[in-house]
């Protein structure tokens, strides 16, 4: 066998194992932000309560990088790394932003 088709095998081999990680990872981080949005609560006065934190009077606090609980939660509950927990809280705030506004 020619050598250049086995290179070629190989790397399309690995091109769609990264393609299913991907996917994997993706479809884990959609469910850990739907988690983490099914736990926070607005309560009446329009405060956000997220799990293991105070509640949080206003939404402003949503445009802020996460603060620190955020990625310790993220990482002690759901083993996120940092990039992970900063794609989670992008698509997070953007839910809960949503959420604020429809009421």
């Amino acid at each position: 066998m020619d050598c250049r088709y086995l290179f070629r095998r190989l790397s399309t081999t690995i091109i769609k194992s990264n393609r299913i990680m991907k996917n994997k990872q993706q479809q884990y981080l959609y469910k850990v932000i739907m988690f983490i949005v099914q736990d926070t609560i607005i309560d009446y006065e329009g405060r956000i309560i997220f799990p293991l934190s105070p509640p949080i009077s206003t939404p402003s606090h949503l445009f802020f990088p996460y603060p620190p609980y955020f990625e310790k939660y993220c990482k002690d509950t759901y083993g996120l790394t940092k990039p992970e927990t900063e794609y989670v809280w992008i698509r997070y705030k953007n839910i809960m932003l949503n959420k604020i506004n429809e009421r």
